[in-house]
């Protein structure tokens, strides 16, 4: 299996998946990121050696032109293609009609670098019309039942062109077109991939990507059974908590997850960062061999959930992640607890550095009214205010150094960050178990009989 991506908008969902798979089914899945050595390479030793190449659908990949040349060669040397239509990514399926239906005019306003690329290498093969690539691309992986458009009405050498890249016979195309449209039209409906779903969501999505993928090169689907969990898991036991026996295939092969090592805990905005949070999750799991949780959303799990996170937490630093009740209250919660606390920034995220202290100072003023209601609500009910957990957590968070984490690294560099991380997760631990780091007593005020925490710094 080849993935196909744009990686700056599916890198990490890419590099997931191709672990994942390779877990899952014990077949592997190409990333150039990993098996990538040398760009002449991509397609002799990438593509024509694929099976299926699968197109992490997100708004931009149409337009990357190297993208656009794996498809190509996928369709001259007879690979199925598949779409996996990246919930969130921004793509639709009109929106790739309009731009594979006119490459030249559509690049313009896109990527005005891409068709450059790709002519230059069909022109290598004596393609020099562009209408041909667009009669390909669309024909092969399926987006149309016709290929009359504006500037491409019915032409007989077009199609006997069209067919002698697809090998496929010019009098069976008004039938074949339509017919395979719909199959493609009829898969995109069962189709997806969410980051941030559940355990459960993750693994169906794996394997209805794989059932497509043994349709679309005519072999029987696999029957699934969970054999990474019972390798991990020899007494039988059943399957509790969230996702767990699920999280055996997330885990080394032999190894279940287990409450032993302690947890760590992941806080994110999941529709930001869904793909590095699972990436990160199954990366710091293999290293610390404990259970890593990314938080939940849910108003009556988030205490739980800081509190056997005894092996610290993680804070994926994006766009909005600090505006959000329930994340606010499991780092505040995590800062009173005196849990290590590690901010990872993601490249790319829109975190905003500059902003992060007025805004938890200002809370009242900057989270939506609902966000607001359950924060109060949840902070009354322990004793406390929306002005202590501002305090607490613009005196950690901005204090602390970030790891920068891009997920379209090379394998060098993402090492490197995950060591980062757990090199700051055993030196916070040590820091505030010393004293360090320290809390100052709570101080109560007459007027409202509230409790102040205040994290200081002490030096030794």
């Amino acid at each position: 299996m080849f993935l196909s991506h744009f990686k700056e908008e599916a890198g990490s969902d890419a590099r997931y998946l191709s672990d994942l798979i390779k877990r899952k089914t014990g077949c592997a899945a190409y990333l150039d990121s990993n098996d990538l050595v040398d760009l002449r390479t991509l397609f002799n030793e990438g593509v024509h050696k694929s099976d299926v190449l699968v197109i992490l659908a997100t708004k931009g990949v149409l337009t990357r032109p190297w993208c656009l040349l794996e498809m190509w060669e996928a369709a001259l040397n007879e690979i199925p293609i598949v779409l996996f239509p990246v919930v969130g990514g921004n793509w639709t399926l009109d929106d790739a009609r309009t731009l594979l239906s006119d490459l030249m005019g559509q690049m313009q306003g896109r990527n005005q670098w891409c068709m450059p690329e790709v002519m230059a290498h069909v022109g290598a093969q004596g393609v020099t019309d562009v209408r041909e690539v667009e009669d390909v691309l669309l024909a092969h992986i399926g987006l149309v039942s016709s290929l009359e458009r504006p500037g491409r009405p019915a032409s007989m050498d077009l199609d006997q062109r069209l067919c002698a890249h697809l090998k496929q016979d010019v009098a069976d195309l008004s039938s074949w077109l339509p017919a395979y449209n719909a199959v493609v039209e009829q898969r995109l409906s069962v189709i997806s991939w969410q980051s941030w779903g559940s355990d459960n969501q993750i693994i169906a999505s794996v394997q209805t990507l794989v059932d497509e993928c043994a349709l679309a090169l005519g072999r029987a689907q696999p029957e699934w059974t969970d054999t990474t969990w019972e390798l991990g898991n020899q007494q039988g036991e059943e399957n509790k908590g969230l996702g767990k026996g699920l999280l055996g295939c997330l885990c080394r092969q032999g190894q279940a997850p287990s409450d032993a090592g302690g947890r760590l805990l992941i806080i994110c905005a999941q529709h930001e960062c869904g793909g590095s949070a699972r990436l990160l999750q199954r990366q710091l799991a293999d290293e610390l061999q404990c259970e890593v949780v990314i938080g939940s959303n849910d108003i009556d799990m988030w205490r739980g959930e800081v509190e056997a996170a005894t092996r610290g937490v993680v804070l994926l630093q994006t766009q909005s992640v600090l505006r959000n009740a329930v994340r606010l209250l499991q780092l505040f919660e995590a800062v009173r607890q005196r849990h290590p606390l590690v901010c990872v920034n993601v490249v790319g995220g829109g975190y905003d550095f500059a902003q992060v202290k007025p805004l938890l100072l200002s809370l009242s003023n900057e989270l939506p009214p609902g966000e607001m209601t359950t924060l109060r609500a949840e902070l009354t009910a322990h004793g406390n205010g929306v002005g202590q957990l501002g305090s607490s957590i613009s005196d950690a968070v901005p204090n602390a150094i970030s790891v920068f984490f891009n997920p379209a690294a090379s394998d060098v560099v993402m090492e490197a960050a995950i060591k980062d991380i757990l090199d700051k997760l055993e030196r916070g631990a040590e820091l505030l178990q010393s004293g360090s780091i320290a809390m100052t007593v709570f101080h109560t005020t007459p007027a409202a009989n509230t409790r102040i925490l205040r994290p200081a710094l002490t030096i030794p």
